[in-house]
């Protein structure tokens, strides 16, 4: 990483094609050479006509990264190359060798203008973020459904339990409701069945004394009339 005083801090410098310049009314692309230059907090992209000229103190083109607009991935005849879209220009440039001296450039150039600005440019730490995102995402999704499954275990524990309460209860209603009526029921044996004798005994007893009672009555009612009779008659004799 080379240092010059009037430029800045250099972060990264190379050949790269810009397409500009006509030939015969034709746009054509022109081998510069270029320079990521960081001065005073702001960040440059310089280009000169050869190494020789990047020597020199002022650069002979310039681009300020701040007033990149977008910054994307095209195709040109087959060749990809990287675009930085201004407000009155836009820079389509390319590597001049392998695909991973592009996709450096593309990097060093790509981590200085905003997310939101770039099209289809994701960064590698960007990506690892997205990944994590989705991880938890994921991990989180899979830690709900062990939740709703754990709570429906619970909740199916609960009913289990529920439905065992009520049929305990239910049994032990039934249970006394039995044993109720088994001692309804209870055929009467030794002092139960003597108790009940001596009371149906008790019953006959008062039934036959009502019964002379009314007999007995019947008997003074007779005797009334045999009087009455007898009266009647010694009055008329």
């Amino acid at each position: 990483m080379s240092r010059t005083n009037k430029l800045g801090r250099v972060i990264k410098e190379g050949w790269l094609t810009k397409k500009g310049g006509f030939i015969k009314f034709r746009q054509v692309y022109q081998w510069r050479y270029f320079k990521l230059v960081k001065d005073k907090g702001v960040y440059y992209l310089h280009w000169f006509i050869s190494k020789e000229e990047a020597k020199k103190i002022s650069p002979r083109n310039s681009l300020l990264l701040t007033n990149v607009l977008e910054m994307g991935i095209q195709t040109i005849k087959d060749q990809k190359c990287f675009y930085l879209k201004t407000k009155k220009k836009v820079y389509s440039i390319r590597t001049k060798n392998s695909e991973e001296g592009f996709n450096s450039w593309v990097q060093a150039i790509a981590v200085l203008i905003p997310k939101n600005k770039r099209k289809g440019i994701v960064l590698p730490e960007e990506q690892n973020t997205e990944k994590k995102k989705e991880k938890e995402k994921e991990e989180g999704k899979s830690k709900n459904i062990k939740n709703e499954e754990t709570k429906e275990k619970e909740n199916s524990k609960e009913e289990d339990q529920d439905l065992n309460k009520n049929k305990n209860e239910k049994e032990k209603e039934d249970n006394k409701s039995n044993s109720d009526q088994e001692l309804e029921i209870k055929p009467k044996n030794g002092n139960e069945k003597e108790n009940e004798n001596s009371k149906e005994e008790d019953q006959e007893k008062e039934k036959e004394k009502e019964k002379n009672k009314e007999e007995k009555k019947e008997e003074e009612k007779e005797k009334e009339k045999e009087k009455e009779k007898e009266k009647e008659k010694e009055e008329e004799n």
